[in-house]
């Protein structure tokens, strides 16, 4: 692989992080990190989660939530030699609390990552919130205020 497509894999890897989350798609998120890996979630910056198996109990630990979408932005990688690489990112996470309403976190990630047999993997996934929780309500749906896509 060139650096170009390298960089590209892993922020491929950073953005899949957040559709699998949304979709609760978690045995496919526990495969993004080596079976060594760290976690740290941004919601709880003082336990960290070590191994594979153990981050993906604590998913399928999670209880059920509200409808959410993670979007991902500034990515930015350095390779640091063929096979080990760090990132970052940062993730605007909006949560559905209640019909019309809910909450905007700004945070984001600081990623190690090794390359595998299946490609790159998080070795240590470090979360972080910037800002407390923003309520949102959301806009009228009648249609002369909506985007035409």
């Amino acid at each position: 692989m060139t650096a170009d497509a390298d960089i590209h894999a892993i922020e491929r890897l950073q953005r899949r992080y957040a559709k699998l989350n949304d979709e609760a798609r978690w045995h496919e998120v526990a495969e993004l990190f080596t079976e060594d890996a760290h976690f740290i979630r941004p919601s709880d910056p003082d336990r960290p989660i070590v191994g594979r198996t153990a981050i993906l109990q604590s998913f399928l630990d999670r209880p059920a939530g509200a409808p959410r979408r993670h979007l991902v932005a500034n990515p930015e990688v350095e390779l640091i030699d063929e096979d080990n690489a760090r990132a970052t990112c940062f993730s605007i996470l909006l949560v559905e609390r209640d019909a019309g309403s809910g909450t905007v976190t700004v945070g984001g990630f600081e990623d190690l990552l090794r390359r595998t047999a299946d490609g790159w993997r998080f070795v240590s996934r470090k979360g972080f919130t910037d800002f407390d929780p923003v309520t949102f309500t959301r806009r009228s749906t009648d249609s002369s205020t909506t985007h035409q896509h």
